[in-house]
């Protein structure tokens, strides 16, 4: 060591008188105990420290070292004696007076804290030194003990000082006050300041909350990317700013933010909240992904209930997201097929295929387009009129859905001959339904059900515009010999309108009972395919009897 350095504990303080040199033993063990403690060797410097005391017992900065050693150790009791004897020796010093405040704290004697580090600030004349120590320390014992409201009125003197040591402080204090529009300023002042990452972390958070409770919504996204830069591998902070950007209606940067967050630990609920902005933005193999994990962490979770609607509607999610292709078998008689009423008579039972292709670009978050293939023909008519080949319809034909909501679907086709009786012409189509209960519920054993649909078709080239309605109104019933089957006897109300017909509009009510069963299912996907088949009976409303009599439906979608 510097002789200098040696020399510092034969200097005398001011207005003490002089001491008498040091044995060199007790200058050779204090000067070890400094360069322990500086090592961090506090076991080795409090020992060295003694055997300096043992020479000159009433060394005041030996005394003060072994104060802080004991402190450091955790002998905060034999430290709490000495800091008394101490202050018995130098009663007006700040420098141990405040230290004594720490002690005291350490030792949760907070309320005796409270009152030495008041007692400092009232003697007067008060070194900055030690002033602006004492108030962060009351500061701090009065925000342990619940009283933010007089912690802040010890930093009021101080109040407008950036230094973020006194605004940091105050951030906390005004948000456990309930300001958080002032606690979201001081926060701000303090984060101006140079700050090591974990402080300006723990700041950053502050201020994030505060930003939170004040409603200062524009400020949450740039809070969470300053905090994402300081630990980019943080998935939480991730799926926080996803939600975040999800509050500012940003899908995709909340998408790009999900992609970061989610991995192992995720919960069930940042998967599907994830799955759901992914399916907004048209990412359907992301979503349906996104989806699947979800269901597979809800099912590790304690409290994890199977058959729940709301896992039921997870499961269609993922069918509806995976689908591309599809196609619907149907015989009707009296129902209109696959191009309602367009080659029917007034009894005449028909058989279609429908076969369609979706193309996943175009598909998104409820919309779709579907490219599609339809075949059918006449297999009976009751008034001896032409079946058979020279029946065979085909169409292409695309069909859109521009909207989530409503469920309106748009499609034009062009009718090619298959047989003589067939038409050559294009169709124009615009169709709209609403429901509800018509899909499976397996945690139901009987529910409501109510169907519309409405469609208009027009075929320029012959000048005919034809028009149906059937609206349906039941109940559901399931059983449990069969789970995916649900029987629905229900009224019904139908009626259409052919521009051709002498009697233009036909109407009819009655009632009927329909089968569904649904199949192809999966744990983490609902049915995917169904067949049904139905029968009514209706009354005829108007003098045309198209709509009055028997009508039988059955279809299988797959």
């Amino acid at each position: 060591m510097p002789l200098i350095l040696l020399a510092l504990p034969l200097l005398s303080v001011p207005g003490e008188a002089p001491r008498p040199p040091l044995p060199p033993q007790a200058q050779l063990a204090g000067e070890a105990a400094y360069r322990q403690q500086r090592a961090g060797d506090l076991p080795g410097a409090l020992l060295a420290v003694d055997r300096a005391l043992d020479w000159v017992p009433d060394h005041p900065e030996w005394r003060r070292l072994k104060l802080d050693l004991l402190a450091e150790t955790g002998a905060l009791e034999e430290a709490d004696r000495l800091s008394l004897q101490l202050l018995a020796d130098r009663p007006g010093d700040g420098s141990l007076t405040l230290q004594r405040a720490y002690l005291l704290q350490r030792m949760g004697r907070e309320e005796e804290a409270v009152q030495v580090a008041h007692g400092l600030l009232e003697q007067g004349d008060l070194a900055r030194e030690f002033e602006l120590p004492a108030r962060l320390v009351l500061a701090d014992l009065l925000q342990a003990l619940g009283r933010p409201g007089p912690a802040l009125a010890a930093l009021a003197p101080v109040a407008a000082d950036p230094a973020p040591d006194i605004q940091s402080r105050r951030g906390f204090l005004l948000l456990a006050d309930g300001e958080a529009a002032a606690a979201r300023d001081a926060f701000a002042l303090a984060l101006q300041g140079d700050l090591q990452p974990a402080r300006r972390q723990v700041l950053l958070r502050g201020h994030l909350e505060a930003a939170r409770k004040a409603g200062a919504e524009a400020e949450l996204v740039p809070d969470l990317k300053a905090l994402q830069r300081l630990d980019p591998e943080d998935h939480a902070l991730a799926l926080e700013l996803a939600y975040a950007h999800l509050a500012a209606g940003d899908d995709p940067a909340a998408l790009a933010a999900f992609r970061s967050g989610l991995g192992t630990g995720a919960p069930p609920g940042a998967w599907i909240d994830g799955a759901y902005t992914a399916k907004r933005l048209g990412r359907n193999q992301e979503a349906a992904a996104w989806f699947v994990q979800g269901l597979e962490v809800q099912r590790t979770l304690p409290d994890y209930r199977a058959g729940t609607p709301a896992e039921f509607g997870l499961r269609r999610e993922v069918e509806t997201l995976n689908r591309t292709w599809g196609l619907a078998l149907g015989s009707y008689y009296r129902q209109g097929g696959l191009l309602p009423g367009v080659f029917s008579t007034q009894k005449v039972l028909q058989q279609g295929v429908d076969l369609f292709w979706q193309p996943q670009a175009l598909a998104a978050n409820g919309r779709n387009v579907q490219v599609f293939a339809e075949v059918f023909e006449n297999l009976w008519s009751a008034d001896q009129a032409t079946t058979g080949g020279p029946t065979v319809q085909w169409a292409l034909g695309v069909r859109a859905k521009p909207f989530q909501e409503p469920n309106l679907v748009l499609g034009v086709e062009k009718l090619f001959r298959g047989g003589a009786q067939a038409l050559d012409d294009w169709m124009l189509k615009a169709g709209y339904s609403f429901d509800r209960g018509v899909d499976l519920r397996p945690w139901d054993r009987r529910w409501g059900f109510w169907s519309v649909f409405t469609e208009g078709d027009s075929l320029p080239r012959k000048g005919r515009y034809l028009h149906t309605l059937e609206a349906r109104w039941g109940e559901s019933w399931r059983f449990e010999s069969a789970p995916a089957t649900a029987w629905t006897p229900h009224l019904v109300l139908a009626g259409d309108f052919d521009n051709r017909d002498p009697r233009e509009t036909a109407t009819g009510a009655g009632a009927g009972i329909q089968m569904r069963t649904w199949f192809r299912g999966g744990a983490d996907t609902a049915p995917a395919s169904w067949a049904e088949v139905s029968v009514q009976v209706r009354a005829r409303l108007t003098d045309s009897n198209r709509q009055g009599g028997l009508f039988l439906r059955a279809s299988l979608w797959f």
